[in-house]
């Protein structure tokens, strides 16, 4: 199968292309850029690949949570590609795929976002399997919730400066930070191939209103920062 797969919902941009011949995977950090450099990096990793988007069988979007820009960015440009009725389609979550790619993890894993105002988004997973639903939570009661764990794997893009902060025993993913595309893709495919219906419409995982409907700015999580991710394409 050729599919594409769009990691857009944080400011480490990422595009995986999964071809007959090569797999590529490409990611940038592009802040609040994501209209103008999302279509430029796909076409990149569509020719490094060797196909075309008229090749493609899966178009496979993260629905968030994250940044309400970004994850509409992505939406709307798997809506865009796959209009024509040919390609499937379908959202899956950035928690999601990250319990996915760590599900090997002998333990708990907690991806971490930056959902700003001074909380987090994050769900926990064992195994590969969600066992909670998507939270918006404090840092304090999310560390509180890990306590109950006796391993516990930190990752995602706020993770590195809460590790630091919380210690106690948490490991840190190497990765945390970089975009998820390709766990994002081999998600989706898993789906994709036990659902009977092609094309799936993908709807945002907001867990709150946006700054523009709450109509004030908010500031970011205490203790966290901007964290750079890897740039430009690689091929596995």
């Amino acid at each position: 199968m050729t599919a594409l797969a769009l990691d857009t919902a944080a400011p480490a941009m990422g595009v995986c292309v999964a071809a007959p011949h090569a797999t590529v995977v490409c990611s940038l950090a592009v802040g609040l850029e994501h209209g103008t450099r999302l279509a430029p990096l796909i076409d990149g990793a569509l020719r490094q690949a060797g196909v075309t988007a008229a090749d493609l069988e899966l178009v496979v979007c993260g629905i968030g949570p994250g940044s309400f820009t970004g994850t509409r960015i992505g939406i709307a440009t798997a809506l865009g590609m796959t209009a024509g009725g040919r390609c499937g389609l379908l959202g899956v979550s950035g928690l999601d795929a990250a319990g996915h790619r760590l599900r090997y993890f002998p333990g708990v894993v907690a991806p971490l976002i930056d959902a700003r105002k001074g909380r987090l988004y994050t769900a926990l997973y064992r195994s590969g399997q969600r066992l909670t639903g998507f939270l918006d939570e404090s840092p304090t009661r999310i560390r509180e919730r890990l306590r109950a764990y006796p391993a516990i794997l930190l990752t995602g893009p706020a993770a590195p400066p809460l590790h630091a902060a919380w210690s106690g025993g948490m490991s840190l993913d190497p990765s945390a930070g970089q975009a998820d595309a390709a766990a994002l893709l081999a998600v989706g495919a898993q789906r994709y191939a036990r659902q009977a219906v092609r094309r799936v419409l993908p709807r945002p995982a907001y867990l709150r209103p946006s700054e523009a409907e709450l109509g004030r700015p908010g500031p970011a999580a205490p203790g966290l920062r901007a964290l750079p991710a890897r740039s430009g394409p690689t091929s596995r």
